[in-house]
């Protein structure tokens, strides 16, 4: 017997879910939105944390399924009302908001969203031409900075990919069988190495296993927002486009671009 993955109770062969239960959840969640677009402004994150929980009592929910059902509402706010965001007290209350409700970070599916949350006034800043104060020191930097260089920030957690043609032999029965499926692309995208990026205010770092790279910002030809990153293609004309993703892409995309404008300007 299957339990329902909402109240732990049995929900019969071959069933993971009451249909009364989804329905309550469902319901649950567009209650909690309406509650966040209403009422975030006001201030009272303290209040509106324990509106939410207390919405989630009545229902015969497991805890986690309580915690993932404000998990959802929180990840749809973020996403649909990132427009809500462009005052820097509104961005406190979303943020206190946040801490009040004291969520297990380990359920959110963006393992990632909490911390670029928190990240919001480091962006709003950015995106105001004002520099942060860096969230790591000189100390930490595994290379050399040059005299006039100035680290901005550090994303753990990077990923370098390229694009690439896939090979496939050739052969009869390959050829029929290509020819009978739909066209698919022969292009896939392949993970090059995993690295921490340094930025400073002349250069991208790449941090390889203890070997460390880097991108001159006046290389750069182009800069695209990307899947959790940016997708560069140098001026180099032999290179091939990289996607650099990392825990807060659009931080990423934001310190790339003042970067690139800054050493516009000193031209």
């Amino acid at each position: 017997m299957g339990a329902c993955v909402l109240c732990g109770k049995s929900a019969g062969f071959f069933y993971a879910l009451h249909k009364e239960c989804y329905a309550a959840y469902q319901t649950a969640q567009k209650d909690l939105h309406e509650y966040l677009s209403a009422q975030l402004s006001n201030g009272e994150t303290s209040a509106l944390a324990k509106q939410m929980q207390a919405h989630l009592e009545p229902l015969s929910f497991t805890q986690e399924a309580r915690q993932r059902c404000l998990i959802k509402s929180l990840e749809e706010y973020a996403q649909q009302q990132s427009s809500a965001f462009k005052n820097d007290q509104t961005v406190q209350y979303w943020l206190n908001l946040i801490a009040d409700l004291q969520l297990d970070e380990s359920l959110f599916v963006n393992p990632y969203l909490i911390d670029q949350q928190r990240n919001l006034p480091v962006l709003r800043a950015l995106q105001a031409g004002q520099q942060p104060a860096c969230n790591q020191n000189n100390i930490a930097f595994p290379g050399t900075l040059d005299v006039d260089e100035e680290l901005w920030w550090m994303f753990a957690q990077g990923e370098i990919q390229q694009k690439q043609v896939q090979q496939k032999q050739w052969s009869v029965v390959t050829q029929i069988i290509d020819n009978l499926r739909p066209k698919k692309s022969s292009v896939v995208t392949q993970s090059l190495a995993t690295c921490s990026l340094w930025l400073s205010n002349k250069k991208i770092y790449f941090d390889l296993d203890s070997e460390l790279s880097f991108i001159d910002y006046r290389e750069i030809y182009s800069c695209t927002p990307a899947q959790n990153g940016v997708t560069l293609q140098t001026q180099d004309r032999s290179a091939l486009a990289r996607t650099y993703q990392c825990e807060d892409g659009r931080l990423l995309y934001q310190f790339i671009l003042n970067g690139i404008n800054a050493t516009k300007d000193d031209t």
